[in-house]
C-alpha cells in the first residue's frame, strides 16, 4: 500500500509529527495525517465500502 496514515494524538508533539512524516517521504510512500481518528481516510473508506455491501441485497444484487 502506498498510502500511509499518521493518527496524531492530543500528546503528540511537533517534532514528533514532522519526523513521522520526514519518515514517510523517505520510504516513498504518500503521507496523509488527521487529528481526528474518526476522520482518517482510511476510516472514511472502511465505512462506505461496508455501506455499500450493506445496500447491495436491497438493490437486487443476488446474494452467492
Amino acid at each position: 500500500m502506498m498510502l500511509v496514515e499518521i493518527i496524531v494524538g492530543k500528546n503528540t508533539g511537533d517534532i514528533a509529527l514532522a519526523t513521522a512524516l520526514d519518515y514517510v517521504a523517505w520510504i516513498g510512500k504518500t503521507r496523509s495525517w488527521s487529528r481526528l481518528p474518526v476522520a482518517s481516510f482510511a476510516n472514511r473508506c472502511v465505512l462506505r465500502f461496508t455501506a455499500e455491501g450493506l445496500e447491495m441485497p436491497d438493490e437486487g444484487v443476488p446474494r452467492r
